[in-house]
């Protein structure tokens, strides 16, 4: 529960700090003194999916809580995957 706190609130500081630095930055390129803390931001996100791959869920067929691995996995990769990892790469630092 406390993972899924911070992660709502790294989500709402996103949800401000993004427009913000779009429109008030003279470049989406340039350093700024928040760089520190989107880096440590955008490295949460990237390991909120590597652990999705550990995560346990509910099999609503059987019922049952799935824990191997590989069900794991394949789970995530059929479900919210694609959404996860390109919502959590670090975009302004690759184009530019």
């Amino acid at each position: 529960i406390l993972w899924d706190f911070c992660n709502i609130l790294l989500l709402i500081y996103s949800i401000f700090e993004v427009p913000y630095s779009l429109s008030f930055q003279l470049s989406s390129c340039a350093s700024t003194e928040s760089d520190f803390l989107n880096l440590g931001i955008d490295a949460f996100f990237m390991s909120d999916v590597l652990i999705s791959f550990f995560t346990a869920y509910m099999d609503e067929e059987f019922g049952v809580m799935e824990v191997r691995f590989k069900s794991i996995a394949l789970h995530y990769l059929k479900g919210w995957f694609c959404f996860d990892f390109v919502s959590s790469l670090p975009w302004d630092r690759i184009v530019c």
